[in-house]
């Protein structure tokens, strides 16, 4: 089974804000589960961390965004 290191995660991300969608396009196209799965791995160990919309300048409600 693949794994992803923190760095390659950090690499990934470039330090900005990122929506799951955009996480899952630079990851390539992962089934949803196993996005759900390195999203929640990365917050757990400290990589990622979850941010409210308004941080970032978005208006919504209910849109999850991670920022390393």
């Amino acid at each position: 089974m693949p794994t992803i290191t923190d760095t390659q995660l950090l690499s990934i991300f470039k330090g900005a804000p990122l929506s799951r969608r955009t996480i899952r396009s630079r990851l390539g196209f992962p089934p949803r589960t196993v996005l759900s799965a390195v999203i929640f791995s990365a917050v757990k160990r400290g990589v990622l961390k979850t941010v409210e919309p308004i941080e970032v300048g978005c208006n919504k409600y209910s849109q999850y965004l991670y920022k390393p």
